[in-house]
């Protein structure tokens, strides 16, 4: 309504005939609009057309630019399919572990680990919450590009996703994996690993499990990558599974009785084997391991949920944690297939975790034998020293390491119980640990030496003694011939000590041999190929670097047929440890025989000097050699 302006007071109304409702002077105004009321109404009316025009433009970016971010389900805490534990995890049955999220069931078994210290299940989920809405919208965003050219994209929905997905991953999120390890990956064959390899593989949970991949460090392996790809995609709606071949997991887009393979672990973003690359990509696989491990198709939340506790049983290992794994590997037969073969492999794992406590429990047996203190002298000393050498190759050469425990376990027992026997009584304490003293034999030279001052001449004719002595004695045989009464022992000594010195020479030229340089033809071979079983190694052996000689003796057993190989490789490792046993055997003989002229206790004798006399008689008078 139009308002008028009083001439006497200066104020508006609304009445255009009548008087002033301020001082009541009658008035009879033209009705209009004053020039400040039209200014404000034009101005408003420009704000208006300007807040529709960008709630208009907002509401179109929206719509065809950029989709709306999904939201993940929030399952209620109180709900048990948001399992806050292994424990309560493990409570769940078949059916409610398929609704569970199978991050949650990947982070939850990371739990207790070695690098899982500072791992925060809420802050992981809530990550993989975050990229995949980043994923969806950069998917749908560049949609176009599939409907305007599909065949780039193998004219499928699956291999657009998937593919915009990995190269997300690995561009933007920088996933990748772990440099070191993967260097191993290529130098070592998995089937030959040993258990120290392996535990190296499983030493940090980082590598393999879904928290390394989530957290600043974004590195993981076959054993976590897949795990990733379909975390996010179940947030996106894709129907994408973890899958399995021997020794590596990938992930698997199953939809329409159609399916396509995702290769997590391709650090340049993307890439799809076929099945049959799968079956034959370097550890072949029989139809009978395909149909009872359940390889080559879809896992359920169940069957992953045995895959993870079968990889925490392997991480408890290498923390030596043996008692943890094979309860951790009980749980996981509930959920691998319920198939003899996967029986056996789960028992098999148990049966080596506790042969592995026990070698352990041997190493520490052994550590405190070394450190006990066994008596020196008294009518003991020969029968533990005795027993302490048995004991050693016992250990040695056993392949049962129960046996190898409880023998360890008696000799300490006796030990103990000698110690305590003797505790009461100081003198036979202070026998049992006194200076050892020389044999029976012996004493009888320290008593014609005792007391003799002078230089001792010896003169020994040039052609009684070893050519190699004739210009001069070595210090180490000076000082055992010093120990000798007569020219004859002398003699004899000096010839024995020439031929053990040759024979020094020659095992330690055969030993340089055999650990040397490979022949031409193995060169070619690589070591790293090599498949040897533990149980086909020596006791001490066993869990370390296998010597590069063998590896080149057995790397060219590769290409026989699996019997065979198994034959050969087992006679091979004997050799070659039966070898260097004799090598090793012949060097401590030379050395025991030495030692009965280097007692602990030194034999003061007086110095000794050698004259070499250079006969000239016919060789019909040369005195003959002993």
């Amino acid at each position: 309504m139009a308002r008028i302006r009083c001439e006497k007071c200066g104020r508006k109304f609304g009445n255009s005939v009548g008087k002033c409702p301020h001082c009541s002077q009658p008035f009879q105004g033209q009705h209009g609009l004053d020039l400040v009321t039209i200014r404000r109404l034009f101005l408003f009316g420009i704000v208006l057309l300007f807040l529709i025009g960008a709630g208009l433009a907002y509401v179109r970016y929206q719509s065809t630019e950029k989709p709306t971010p999904i939201t993940a389900p929030r399952i209620p805490v109180n709900d048990p399919l948001s399992p806050k534990t292994l424990d309560e995890l493990l409570a769940l049955s078949s059916d409610q572990l398929e609704k569970v999220d199978i991050a949650r069931i990947n982070l939850l078994c990371a739990v207790g680990l070695r690098g899982s210290e500072k791992l925060d299940v809420e802050q992981c989920i809530r990550t993989l919450d975050a990229w995949a809405s980043n994923i969806d919208w950069q998917t749908k965003r560049n949609f176009h590009r599939f409907r305007e050219q599909p065949s780039e994209y193998s004219n499928s929905i699956a291999y657009y996703r998937m593919g915009m997905m990995g190269t997300i991953l690995v561009q933007d999120m920088q996933i990748q994996y772990n440099p070191k390890l993967e260097e191993k990956q290529h130098n070592e064959s998995i089937p030959g690993r040993s258990i120290q390899q392996w535990n190296a593989f499983f030493s940090d949970s980082r590598d393999v499990f879904l928290h390394g991949l989530v957290t600043d460090r974004r590195y993981g392996t076959c054993a976590s990558m897949p795990f990733l790809y379909v975390a996010v995609s179940r947030r996106l709606g894709y129907p994408v599974y973890v899958a399995a071949r021997k020794y590596h997991l990938y992930a698997r887009y199953e939809e329409d009785g159609k399916h396509l393979n995702i290769e997590a672990t391709e650090n340049q973003g993307f890439s799809t084997p076929t099945d049959e690359e799968y079956r034959d990509m370097g550890y072949l696989m029989t139809d009978e391991e395909i149909r009872e491990c359940g390889w080559l198709r879809p896992l359920s939340n169940k069957e992953v949920l045995g895959v993870c506790l079968q990889i925490r049983a392997s991480c408890l290992r290498s923390m030596k944690r043996y008692d943890d794994e094979v309860a951790t590997l009980t749980q996981a037969r509930r959920y691998v297939p319920d198939t003899p073969l996967m029986r056996r492999v789960i028992d098999k794992n148990k049966i080596l975790s506790k042969n592995l406590q026990t070698e352990d429990h041997c190493y520490e047996l052994w550590n405190e034998i070394e450190n006990s203190q066994f008596p020196n002298c008294g009518p003991k000393y020969e029968y533990f020293r005795n027993r302490k050498l048995q004991m050693q190759f016992f250990a040695q050469y056993s392949t049962n390491a129960t046996d190898v425990e409880a023998a360890m376990i008696d000799l300490l027992r006796e030990l103990k119980e000698y110690r305590t026997k003797i505790s009461d009584s100081p003198e036979q304490v202070i026998e049992a640990h006194s200076p050892p003293k020389p044999p029976a034999n012996q004493q009888k030279f320290l008593d014609l030496l005792r007391n003799v001052n002078q230089v001792r001449r010896v003169r020994l004719p040039e052609e009684s003694i070893p050519m190699e002595y004739r210009q001069g004695v070595p210090v180490a045989l000076m000082n055992r011939l010093r120990r000798l009464t007569t020219e004859r022992d002398i003699v004899t000594e000096m010839h024995l000590y020439a031929v053990e010195e040759m024979r020094i020479r020659d095992i330690e030229s055969r030993a340089a041999m055999v650990n040397g340089l490979p022949t031409p033809s193995a060169l070619s071979m690589q070591p790293s190929e090599v498949k040897i079983r533990p149980e086909d190694l020596p006791q001490p052996w066993r869990g370390r670097q296998i010597p590069p000689a063998l590896q080149v003796r057995l790397a060219s057993l590769n290409a026989l047929n699996d019997r065979e190989r198994e034959m050969r490789t087992k006679q091979e490792i004997q050799n070659f440890f039966l070898d260097q046993d004799q090598r090793q055997n012949a060097l401590k003989a030379i050395q025991m025989r030495r030692d009965l002229l280097d007692m602990e206790e030194p034999i003061m004798r007086p110095p000794m000097q050698i004259e070499v006399i250079i006969s000239i008689a016919p060789k019909g008078n040369v005195p003959s050699q002993p």
